[in-house]
């Protein structure tokens, strides 16, 4: 198992281009995962910019890459003092498969100067539900449930047993199995990793 920070390397192809392995690990299905595909590209970005964060990314996927060998290029749009544009395009076998618009910052450890967003409630950690990479009954395997720890709100699961809460809510606890911090481009897979919501409101199309 790789670590994300390996998962996700970039290596300088000296053409504002950089090569990546893309893992097939962090994958639903057969499909790697879209924030996974997302922290590559910020990967590119941060390995090319002045600014060292990634703090607004904005992806449009137009077809789904295999893992394996890929190429990420990287376009400075904006350059300014406090953050920067840029395009990445991930590119495979000659295809584009995702296109991103990423605006790179610096961030620090200052706590938020403001928020109205109370911290969410949820029972402790050994109380949720780990969710495994092939559950009974499914139609198929999430290998990045091996990489990605889910410990899901048992308020949330009635989904599983034909029973969903229609709170249109759901709650977990995500860490990375390889130990590592949360930061700024891992957070792009922690941000897509839930169930979808519409499975809480009995909705499966």
């Amino acid at each position: 198992m790789k670590t994300f920070a390996e998962a996700t390397a970039v290596t300088a192809r000296g053409d504002d281009a950089y090569r990546v392995e893309l893992d097939p690990q962090w994958a639903v299905g057969d499909k790697l995962h879209g924030g996974y595909l997302m922290a590559v590209l910020g990967r590119a970005v941060s390995a090319a910019a002045g600014h060292e964060h990634p703090v607004a990314v904005t992806t449009s996927f137009l077809r789904p890459p295999a893992g394996g060998a890929a190429t990420v290029s990287v376009t400075l749009l904006r350059e300014g003092r406090g953050s920067s544009q840029y395009r990445a395009s991930l590119q495979q076998d000659g295809t584009v498969c995702a296109e991103a618009l990423i605006t790179q910052g610096g961030l620090d450890d200052a706590e938020p100067f403001w928020s109205a967003a109370p911290p969410p409630e949820l029972p402790p950690e050994d109380d949720c539900v780990l969710l495994p990479a092939l559950a009974p009954g499914a139609a198929f395997p999430v290998p990045l449930l091996d990489v990605v720890e889910h410990r899901l709100d048992p308020a949330s699961l009635g989904f599983a047993v034909g029973q969903p809460s229609k709170s249109g809510r759901t709650g977990a606890w995500l860490r990375l199995a390889d130990g590592s911090d949360w930061d700024p481009l891992s957070l792009l897979v922690a941000l897509d990793v839930a169930p979808p919501i519409s499975l809480t409101l009995g909705m499966t199309g």
